[in-house]
C-alpha cells in the first residue's frame, strides 16, 4: 500500500507508531489528532491454505468479538 503512496497514487492513515518504527523514505507523516476510531479488516488471498494465516484470522475475529470490544474501550 505504501508503494502506491510513494508513487503519488494514494494516501494512507496509519497508526502513529508506524512513523517511529517503520518510516518509509520519501514519505511525510503528519499526526491527525481529530480522527475518530476506525474499522479495520483482515484480507488474504482466497486460495490461501496457510495454517498461520488461518490462526491469525481466528485470533483477529476473537479479538473483534463484542465481549472483547467492551474490554478494549
Amino acid at each position: 500500500m505504501l508503494d502506491a503512496v510513494v508513487l503519488g497514487r494514494a494516501v494512507a492513515f496509519l497508526p502513529a507508531s508506524y512513523a517511529d518504527s517503520a518510516a518509509h523514505p520519501g514519505l511525510t507523516y503528519v499526526l491527525v489528532s481529530d480522527i475518530g476510531p476506525s474499522t479495520v479488516i483482515v484480507v488474504w488471498p482466497q486460495t490461501c491454505r496457510s495454517q498461520a494465516v488461518a490462526a491469525f484470522v481466528r485470533a483477529s475475529l476473537d479479538m473483534a468479538a463484542p465481549s472483547n470490544i467492551a474490554e478494549l474501550t
